[in-house]
């Protein structure tokens, strides 16, 4: 080891006190806190007001206790002292707790020999010697059990010299076995890194995430995201559910979580309604839920995982967005009502204009008393011949207007477009029928827009000319406006359907005619100019979900109800989509439902997600019970020898017990990676250094196992400005995927290479190669390569992590590889 591979004592104390463990160093005989980390400040129930004190004076409740004794013995003697399983009382949270520790004192000698300092190391053991009483209580049992069977034993005994042999050796070993406590000790402070690595994950995952265990639903575990939707504080954690949550008595939340419990079937639910407290009010939220059961050895269930969505604002919006449409077709329903009634009511004005004109005293007449806006006007100049209130009342004018000229009568109209219309109509004598027509006039000194239906009906004399033009007209503003609003209200509507991705559809029952929205047909796989049918839809959809869905639609036309449910189709390109539908029936004026609207969305990539997280979930529960298994069964392998003398099979247990704790690190570091990427939490520091050294001195585990010769290639000056702990982390990555799937390949070659204003580096391995159909999946998340049917380990989040962290610094990424020569991992970074 060269220089530079020391760490500097500051740096190394720096480090140490990073540690998850209880740590503090003490000065002088009267044991002087000279530093301590948060966890030992929190094992104390102290905050870092006690530096510089004596440890009594900080920690007056260890008075009595033997520990300052100890201390003080420790200070004197020089001599390290363990504990191990020692019982302590502590003050914490204003009250005196017991606890159980493992700890170390280890003095600090200076030059002489005599003590600078004294390290403190702890670790609170309490849950496991609650756990070891329960174990002795069984062993007694057994105990007793194992009087029973003694005399098969013996016999046993008899017939097996050679087995007892062996086990007069072990025995042997068990009695050394104390000498070696202490690097039991690591491997159990190591364990417990592991199981905080995973509590960590779970109370920074990006989702809600609880743990209930038992039948009483105990309260294990809740991160921040599900104590915020339960509206609970961490008080509620340790609490069985139901008092931690009252609310729920009598939910089928409560009977879903114990069928989940009692059967070990996971379950699954979308937009499940629910109550939630906020601002101690008790209200209804919406969720997409996840119960996965938490399985014993034995194949029973010890409790489940709960992982939760609030899709409140989701559900609200759609519901009311199905309101909405509602209330539109009922307007529309209104209006088509209003179209008809007024086309009749201009056939009633053209059948009056022809019995009007037979006879110019009746149509005076009836001209008045018509509650039809109608007048005449006589001769080329639009003289204002007869008039009737009802048309006053539209131009906004009295009978002073009748004999003036239209232009002098209603000024206003210049530069409008009645009079040419006018003039056409006199002159070609063709009736002229304008529909929502949009007229300016004054009305009580106010210019006023208004809408008329209105007909120029020339009056034509014996010659066939035109001598008149009679105006029948109706005042539509009213309904011009509210068809207007409908259609403000429709375009937002459509917009709102367009930016969520919603289709709409309409379809008769008895004809299975279908009037879709042109985002329906896109959903189903159609262009929106295509003909797509009602039995279009039923083709696209998988058989063996046609009945379901029929039978969904029969009950809501039976209850008057609302279905929804989620089904796969099938593209004319063959590929699979998931669709999410709404329906409800719309009913004729005998009551009988003649019509169904539905409602879709394209739900594949939600799909597609939980599909990706359920597997993401089995392969971590996998890969991580592995090293666990293994680590549980060195340890109880141990612990049946540990009275025997040391010999190799403690050595190899060990060092096995080393590889799955290591093994388990690397998964959550992995999974800890991921959350940090996930939350776009993935911090860079950058610096300047030199890339040669950095991959001259990284992967230095492969250079120790000594299988495999790393050759470094390239530029020796080389310098570029990243983040280099997170660089050396891409190229460890390259280095160890060489090694575990290029085995036999005995070289690693790293090569460092100018581009210029940019920098590549490379790893190549002279293994079996790697497909191309695979290559350009390789830094997918979740991605994991099938080697000729081998299985290796792993969550498939290595190489996504590497791409996650050159696209960071600007570079791009990528691998080569020829079948039988090898692979190049690669990427480059900008100078």
């Amino acid at each position: 080891m060269n220089a530079s591979e020391h760490i500097h004592p500051d740096q190394l104390l720096k480090i140490l006190f990073q540690s998850p463990n209880a740590i503090a160093v003490y000065s002088g005989s009267e044991i002087t806190i000279i530093s301590a980390n948060e966890a030992m400040l929190k094992l104390w129930g102290r905050d870092r007001s006690v530096i510089g004190r004596n440890l009594l004076d900080a920690v007056p409740e260890l008075s009595g206790q033997p520990f300052i004794g100890i201390l003080k013995e420790v200070w004197r003697s020089g001599e390290t002292y363990l504990g191990k399983n020692i019982f302590a009382v502590l003050n914490v949270d204003g009250l005196l707790q017991d606890f159980y520790f493992d700890f170390e004192y280890k003095p600090i000698l200076d030059a002489d020999g005599k003590t600078s300092y004294i390290l403190h190391t702890a670790f609170e053991v309490s849950a496991r010697i609650a756990a070891e009483n329960e174990v002795i209580k069984k062993a007694l049992e057994e105990q007793r059990l194992n009087g029973e069977l003694l005399a098969v034993n013996e016999q046993i005994m008899s017939t097996n010299a050679e087995l007892s042999a062996l086990n007069e050796e072990y025995e042997s070993a068990n009695e050394h076995f104390l000498h070696y406590q202490n690097d039991l000790q690591l491997l159990n402070e190591d364990l417990n890194e592991s199981e905080e690595r995973f509590r960590l994950l779970v109370e920074n995952a990006p989702v809600a995430i609880a743990i209930y265990r038992g039948v009483d639903m105990i309260i294990e575990q809740a991160n921040e995201a599900m104590l915020e939707i339960w509206g609970q504080s961490p008080l509620a954690i340790g609490m069985p559910l139901l008092e931690a949550r009252p609310e729920l008595k009598g939910h089928s939340y409560v009977d879903v979580i114990r069928r989940v419990i009692d059967n070990g079937t996971p379950h699954f639910g979308y937009d499940i309604k629910g109550p939630v407290t906020r601002n101690g009010a008790v209200i209804d939220g919406y969720f997409d839920v996840t119960y996965k059961p938490i399985p014993l050895k034995n194949g029973g269930v010890s409790g489940i995982i709960v992982v939760a969505v609030d899709v409140t604002e989701r559900t609200l919006a759609r519901m009311r967005e199905k309101e909405i449409t509602e209330e539109l077709t009922a307007i529309n329903e209104e209006l088509t009502a209003s179209n008809e009634e007024l086309l009749q009511a201009q056939e009633h004005q053209r059948e009056l204009y022809h019995t009007l004109a037979a006879s110019d005293e009746r149509f005076s007449s009836m001209l008045e008393q018509s509650p039809v806006a109608m007048a005449s006007l006589k001769g080329p100049e639009f003289i204002v011949d007869a008039i009737n209130p009802a048309m006053l009342e539209i131009w906004g004018k009295d009978k002073l207007v009748k004999g003036l000229t239209l232009a002098d009568a209603i000024p206003e109209l210049e530069g409008q477009r009645f009079n040419g219309i006018l003039q056409e109509v006199y002159h070609t004598g063709n009736t002229f029928y304008g529909k929502e027509i949009k007229a300016s006039v004054i009305v009580e000194g106010q210019l006023v827009d208004r809408f008329l239906n209105f007909i120029y009906q020339p009056v034509k004399g014996l010659d066939g000319k035109s001598s008149a033009i009679l105006i029948i007209a109706s005042d539509v503003t009213e309904q011009v406006e509210a068809r207007r609003s409908v259609d403000e209200i429709n375009t937002r509507l459509q917009i709102a359907l367009d930016a969520s991705g919603l289709g709409s559809t309409e379809v008769h029952l008895e004809s299975g005619k279908m009037q879709s929205t042109d985002q329906f047909k896109r959903i189903f796989g159609y262009l929106p100019e295509e003909e797509f049918s009602y039995p279009d839809l039923f083709n696209a959809m998988l058989p063996e979900h046609r009945d379901r869905v029929k039978g969904l639609m029969l009950e809501a036309i039976r209850t008057n109800g609302i279905y929804h449910t989620d089904y796969p189709i099938r593209w004319r390109d063959g590929s699979m989509h998931w669709i999410r539908a709404h329906g409800r029936p719309r009913y004729d004026e005998h009551g009988k439902a003649d019509r169904m609207v539905g409602m879709t969305a394209d739900i594949t990539e939600t799909k597609q997600f939980e599909q990706r997280r359920e597997d993401f979930l089995s392969i971590a529960s996998h890969e991580l019970k592995t090293p666990i298994t293994s680590l549980k069964a060195s340890i109880q392998l141990l612990d049946r020898i540990k009275e025997k003398p040391f010999s190799p099979i403690h050595t190899k247990l060990i060092e096995q017990s080393g590889k799955s704790v290591e093994k388990m690190g690397v998964l959550v570091d992995e999974l800890l990676n991921m959350s940090r990427m996930s939350e776009e939490q993935l911090k860079l520091e950058r610096t300047t250094f030199n890339l040669y050294d950095m991959l001259s001195n990284s992967c230095t585990h492969v250079r120790l196992e000594g299988k495999h010769e790393l050759v470094i290639e390239g530029d020796k000056e080389l310098k570029v400005y990243a983040d280099e702990h997170r660089i050396d982390q891409v190229v460890i990555n390259f280095v160890n995927n060489a090694v575990k799937y290029a085995p036999d390949s005995k070289e690693i070659h790293l090569f460092a290479q100018n581009l210029g204003d940019q920098v590549k580096v490379s790893v190549r391995d002279f293994g079996k190669g790697i497909d191309n159909t695979t290559l350009p999946n390789l830094f997918d998340r979740y991605f994991r390569v099938d080697h000729s049917g081998k299985a290796y380990s792993g969550l498939g989040l290595g190489l996504y992590i590497c791409s996650e962290i050159i696209k960071k610094h600007g570079g791009t990424i990528g691998a080569e590889s020829v079948i039988g020569e090898g692979s190049t991992f690669w990427f480059i970074l900008p100078v």
